[in-house]
């Protein structure tokens, strides 16, 4: 499938990963790469060979899969180079019957007019739609914006974890201490709930300048842990 849009980077991640093959599903991605989880501190990949050979289809076989079906994409931010997907997946067996689903925010990035995955924002298995959790978030991202609002960094730090994931394109770092975080104007964005569980969520703010992709973890109280920005 070609890479020539940012939908087409999309199923085309999908494609790749029913192919099998290590190397045709890294060619799918952009780097670095990381995938943000609240399971474990994420792990930036540098390039498609690294990918490659840590990739295994070993685990998912074992759960009796066939092939993932992607969600229909939702579109919340969009520039040239970059945009933000609301989506996931569901695992299949070869009758077609779901084994497992998971909601993800993908960040699409275009390098040298080829689109692919710069960054996944996953949900993740176990992590059930919580109101509260939802909610609580939403305190912590309004938070963010107020402080920004009034020029208080110092008080936008205090709702972002020890490091925060900054992704852009071509580029993905652990920003560590946040206080050299990248910050824009979004202090009259809106706020929309993407996606939300009781260990994350993920979080649009969407101005008429600024917009953000904003993926926050329950740290005793809940913390940004990764930001994309358009």
């Amino acid at each position: 499938m070609p890479r020539d849009t940012a939908l087409h980077a999309y199923w085309n991640f999908f494609e790749s990963f029913n192919s099998r093959d290590p190397h045709e599903f890294s060619m799918a991605l952009h780097y670095p790469h990381v995938r943000i989880s609240w399971r474990q501190e994420p792990r930036i990949i540098a390039d498609a060979e690294v990918h490659a050979l840590n990739t295994s289809w070993q685990p998912v076989l074992e759960s009796g899969w066939d092939h993932t079906v992607g969600a229909q994409p939702q579109i919340i931010h969009t520039s040239d180079s970059k945009w933000h997907i609301q989506g996931g997946w569901t695992r299949v067996d070869s009758n077609d019957s779901p084994i497992l689903s998971n909601h993800v925010s993908y960040i699409v990035t275009r390098i040298d007019d080829s689109w692919g995955i710069q960054c996944r924002y996953g949900t993740d298995l176990g992590d059930h739609v919580s109101n509260e959790s939802s909610r609580e978030a939403h305190d912590a991202v309004e938070a963010f914006r107020r402080a920004i609002r009034r020029g208080s960094r110092e008080e936008a730090m205090k709702v972002c974890g020890p490091s925060v994931y900054v992704v852009d394109v071509g580029f993905a770092r652990a920003v560590s201490p946040p206080e050299f975080l990248p910050l824009r104007d979004v202090g009259t964005a809106n706020i929309e709930d993407i996606h939300a569980g009781t260990h994350s969520a993920t979080i649009a703010l969407t101005g008429s300048l600024n917009s953000a992709l904003l993926y926050l973890t329950d740290q005793n109280g809940w913390r940004i842990r990764a930001i994309s920005w358009i």
